[in-house]
């Protein structure tokens, strides 16, 4: 889902049907209360950020601070 594929990529590359991909999305939207793909993956960023200890620095740097992160934010598809 981060990588931005349609449902039907992601089932031709998981050899499984559309229609599982499409189920498997929806249970996780509900089991993670929200209401579409950008809302997931705002939620995945968020969560993300908070466990790795770039709160901070992301609120700083959201509100125009000059504090710049004290390491590289590794790639989210290295979750």
């Amino acid at each position: 889902m981060l990588a931005d594929l349609s449902e039907a990529k992601v089932a031709e590359q998981l050899s499984i049907s559309v229609h599982t991909v499409h189920s498997h999305t929806e249970r996780l939207y509900r089991k993670l209360l929200v209401g579409s793909r950008s809302e997931l993956v705002t939620r995945i960023f968020r969560t993300y950020v908070q466990l790795n200890g770039y709160r901070e620095e992301v609120i700083a740097a959201s509100q125009g601070e000059p504090s710049a992160p004290s390491g590289p934010i590794p790639a989210l598809t290295e979750f």
